[in-house]
């Protein structure tokens, strides 16, 4: 998969699931609550293309090596604003921000999954 087709991949499935989830974010938390959705989906982007950077910059096509990397750095992202946010605002519940960065993180690994998949199938 080329690096603008999982680009654009990326920025649709997290469209995607913040659309889906404005919902029911706004219903538990009004309008934090949105706030909160839209800072882990930014930061589950921002992962998304460090994780494209990274295996692009080691040179690192290998698909087991290449996974590896992507779930450090996603790892990192998700342990970094975990650290800021309970730090910052530790008022900060799991309905609030830590569910849609769950969310987030699963729609990411899920994408990256089927990203290497259908990179395997391509070399086969």
């Amino acid at each position: 998969m080329s690096t603008l087709t999982y680009l654009f991949r990326l920025l649709l499935v997290l469209l995607a699931g913040w659309l889906l989830a404005y919902w029911p974010a706004g219903i538990l938390n009004q309008a934090s609550g949105v706030l909160w959705l839209t800072v882990a989906a930014l930061l589950m982007f921002c992962s998304g293309i460090a994780g494209l950077a990274l295996v692009r910059l080691l040179k690192k096509e290998n698909t087991l090596t290449e996974t590896f990397l992507h779930s450090a750095n996603r790892s990192l992202w998700v342990l970094i604003a975990v650290v800021l946010v309970r730090t910052s605002q530790p008022q900060i519940g799991f309905s609030k921000f830590y569910g849609w960065l769950i969310f987030f993180y699963l729609q990411l690994m899920v994408l990256e999954v089927l990203a290497l998949r259908s990179r395997l199938k391509r070399s086969s």
